[in-house]
């Protein structure tokens, strides 16, 4: 894994953290996009079952 990881930072142009950044930024928003969805659905099921 390391090996990989050394060398991925050489040929890589861009530097690692930015790329790290931007894989966390992805996956917070990922995460955001799916809690958001989950409670939605949560919300929905319960007025369906306040309104039957």
């Amino acid at each position: 894994m390391v090996n990989t990881m050394k060398t991925t930072e050489w040929q890589g142009t861009k530097p690692v953290p930015l790329e790290g950044l931007l894989k966390g930024s992805l996956l917070i928003l990922l995460w955001v996009l799916m809690l958001q969805c989950v409670l939605s659905c949560l919300v929905r099921m319960s007025y369906m079952l306040l309104w039957s």
